[in-house]
């Protein structure tokens, strides 16, 4: 494309190759730069498409997680679409490993937690990524990742036509159900994940060939093992590579989120020094290890060797690196792990699962409670239903579940977004109210959504993020205040004092917050009315101005 401008955009330079199609631009209103896609529009393009692409862009600019490159929205002229996304410094997964031969398996479970971390809230949105090849993985200055490129039915998306080819590159990093053009789903991602992760600490894909032999392989042959082929790879992320490489999807991890916490306790068995039989005595856990009597003689046998770095013959190995010491210690490893095995596969009681489970919870740890929800919450919840377990269980459950949406609403606060449900916004409203300092609004409005709103679909959780605080602020004495109007001189007379002591952006702020929570209350007028006149007068201070400081 020729052309200098398109849309609200003046183009710059390409960004990559002379074959790529994305642009650095600027838009000429708002003056934010960006990195700018170009495609040209099908025949096909019939309103139908148009009002899909509408539609996907506005799922794409909800993906708002860090990790993945953000969307600002994009629009279809006559001949031309472009979509705008979030420019970034960096360069490519594949450079990166170009570069190094290889990653660490400390890099690459660093790498592989951030673009878990952004397919979880993807998937959230019900939004598959379906290409996730090391180009589409961009490394920032600082090692961070940004996962880019985002579509919404990619297989089938007019707009997407270049990730629709056959290519060696594509699939070597695509999942058997992808290749054979069956329905795929967000397992498919994690396959591409285990692809990553394998070409992260070997710096080659688990298959090579012709495109034909590389989709024949994806399809029918188990990849070898990460650990035959680098033998610094950590014992505890070997099989979690295997996993997610399974054929069958349902074999795969649950989630992505499963896969957080199998990469977290992956760092976490690492760096305590633990072996397979203290991981086994552990009880549940989100690492999945196989008991192989000949893969791990076979392992220990090659670090040992590895370690050891001199002739047998010579006697002069350690005496804990002895062949006769290294069989006897696999058979008492093999002995142990078969015994915890078979008392693992012994279905835990409903009792025993919920006192795990209120363990876990106990800890306050997004991570453990996530481990208590996927082990024993759900699992009580569906398997055995209207027990007294099941309705702890279901207690936890929407503890984690109002944490969450808390959390939600905390990024769009941060954002600058406004909730989507007037529970939403009535909680965070309290919510400022409370931060500001005036409990007694903040309860009034945490009572209203209580009395008012109906606790049905999402409602539900802010409804009971309510009663939480409700229960919180009967409970704390130092919540009782006299009377709002009283508070809000209070604030006065102590923005002042910070205007005093030369602290102007401390007393502006308070100044601002009463304006923006009381202003439209006409009970507090009068008072709102002495807070404007102060921000008036440090207006004019800021400016230089000369004014007469007002008495109170």
């Amino acid at each position: 494309m020729n052309a200098s401008r398109i849309g609200p955009f003046a183009l710059e330079e390409k960004l990559g190759s002379q074959q790529s199609s994305v642009y650095r631009a600027i838009h000429l209103q708002q003056r934010r730069q960006v990195a700018l896609k170009i495609f040209s529009i099908p025949l096909a393009a019939n309103q139908h498409v148009r009002n899909e692409f509408s539609d996907e862009m506005a799922l794409l600019k909800r993906l708002q997680e860090p990790q993945a490159v953000k969307c600002f929205g994009g629009n279809l002229d006559k001949s031309h679409g472009y979509i705008a996304m979030e420019i970034v410094d960096g360069e490519t997964l594949s450079a990166v490993v170009s570069r190094r031969t290889r990653l660490s398996w400390e890099q690459a479970v660093d790498f592989a937690e951030e673009i878990a971390t952004a397919l979880r809230a993807a998937h959230e949105l019900d939004l598959m990524h379906h290409d996730l090849v090391p180009d589409k993985i961009l490394v920032t200055p600082e090692q961070r990742i940004k996962v880019l490129d985002f579509r919404k039915g990619r297989e089938k998306n007019l707009f997407c036509l270049s990730s629709q080819m056959r290519t060696k590159d594509r699939l070597s990093f695509q999942s058997p159900e992808q290749i054979r053009g069956d329905a795929a789903g967000p397992k498919a991602d994690l396959y591409a994940l285990g692809c990553l992760l394998f070409y992260m600490l070997t710096g080659q894909p688990p298959f090579a060939g012709s495109v034909e032999e590389i989709a024949q392989k994806q399809q029918n042959e188990i990849p070898p093992r990460v650990s035959t082929l680098v033998l610094d790879c950590s014992i505890w992320l070997d099989p979690l590579v295997a996993q997610l490489l399974e054929k069958d999807p349902a074999k795969r991890p649950y989630s992505a989120d499963a896969v957080l916490l199998a990469l977290q306790e992956t760092r976490r068995k690492a760096a305590a020094g633990g072996g397979v039989t203290q991981h086994a005595l552990g009880g549940i856990s989100s690492l999945k290890m196989e008991v192989d009597k000949d893969e791990v003689r076979r392992l220990v046998g090659r670090k040992a060797a590895a370690a050891a770095g001199h002739e047998v013959a010579r006697n002069e190995t350690p005496l804990y690196e002895r062949p006769w010491i290294i069989a006897t210690a696999l058979s008492v490893v093999l002995v142990a792990l078969l015994s915890v095995l078979t008392w693992s596969l012994w279905p835990l009681s409903p009792d025993k699962m919920i006192a795990e489970a209120d363990r876990l919870m106990a800890a306050n740890d997004p991570t453990m409670q996530r481990e208590a929800e996927l082990a024993y919450l759900r699992p009580l919840v569906e398997q055995h239903p209207g027990t007294e377990a099941a309705r702890r269980a279901k207690v936890h459950l929407d503890t984690i579940d109002m944490r969450l949406a808390e959390n939600r609403l905390k990024k769009l606060h941060k954002l600058g977004r406004e909730p989507t449900t007037e529970a939403a916004r009535l909680y965070l409203e309290a919510s400022k109210f409370e931060e500001f300092g005036d409990r007694v609004t903040a309860y009034d409005k945490y009572q209203s959504i209580v009395d008012l709103i109906k606790p049905a679909g999402e409602d539900r959780l802010y409804v009971l993020l309510a009663q939480r605080e409700l229960n919180r602020l009967k409970n704390d004495q130092s919540a009782v205040a006299d009377e709002r109007g009283k508070f809000i001189d209070e604030k006065l007379a102590q923005a002042v004092q910070l205007q005093k002591d030369g602290k102007i952006l401390e007393a502006r702020k308070i100044l601002t917050g009463i304006v923006s929570l009381y202003g439209d209350n006409a009970e507090f007028a009068s008072n709102v009315a002495k807070v404007q006149k102060r921000l008036a007068e440090l207006s004019a201070q800021e400016s230089g101005v000369g004014f007469q400081p007002a008495r109170k």
